[in-house]
């Protein structure tokens, strides 16, 4: 009798210790989805420069839309594209630094000296 007893407490417990940490594991991660009620400025913003591909021109915007994926325009996303060789290894500045003078322009990339 006094083992059934001491299994059913210790089921009883067991059963509402996973409770309560369920119910709080779903209410953290419900208040981090969450936006906060009250905003405070930590900054402003003084320009808006991506680089869609990685080492080349920076492009200059006046409006950007956010999305999950990050900031973007249209098709422009920030680093989003890279330079690779013919061995399939991506290249940056530092290998190549005229790679730097390549800017975007009406939605096409083009060397500029």
């Amino acid at each position: 009798m006094e083992r059934s007893r001491l299994a059913y407490a210790t089921a009883v417990i067991v059963g509402a210790g996973t409770a309560v940490a369920l119910a709080w594991w779903f209410w953290t991660r419900r208040q981090k989805e969450q936006p906060p009620k009250k905003w405070r400025k930590v900054g402003e913003l003084s320009d808006l420069i991506v680089f869609p591909v990685k080492s080349l021109g920076a492009v200059r915007l006046n409006t950007m839309e956010c999305t999950p994926l990050g900031l973007r325009d249209g098709w422009l996303r920030d680093r989003t594209l890279m330079v690779i060789d013919m061995d399939g290894h991506f290249v940056t500045g530092r290998q190549l630094p005229r790679m730097v003078q390549v800017h975007h322009s009406n939605g096409k990339m083009s060397l500029g000296y």
